[in-house]
């Protein structure tokens, strides 16, 4: 259903922006003393290190979010409560552009699953 435009539906996707603009904005304020912090090897290496795990849990928890999403459209039963509230709070990394915008409310006939398609994959 639509939402009006004083809903909270946009909340956290604005919420996101603005630390993203901050952490940008910090970024570049302090961009010689990070450029600096770079030329050192270890924390090179470190930085590496990071990345390469950082990735790793994204794209396993991304996963794990997918399976959760499959078990419950094929009317699997609710996830346990601690394990099901995690996965209800990291739900954003799934980055379903679809289900985040109120793309139904823009179209007459409603939005179907192949204007989705046809919608991430032009994008």
């Amino acid at each position: 259903h639509c939402h009006t435009a004083t809903s909270m539906l946009f909340l956290g996707p604005g919420l996101a922006l603005f630390i993203l603009l901050v952490l940008g904005g910090t970024a570049w304020a302090f961009r010689a003393r990070i450029a600096a912090w770079f030329r050192k090897e270890k924390n090179r290496k470190l930085w590496k290190d990071v990345l390469e795990g950082g990735t790793a849990l994204f794209v396993t928890l991304q996963i794990i979010l997918l399976v959760k999403s499959n078990h419950a459209s094929l009317g699997g039963s609710q996830m346990p409560p601690p394990y099901g509230d995690f996965l209800k709070a990291i739900s954003f990394l799934v980055l379903d552009i679809i289900q985040w915008l109120p793309l139904n409310c823009a179209y007459t006939d409603g939005f179907s699953a192949r204007d989705a398609l046809v919608f991430v994959t032009i994008s």
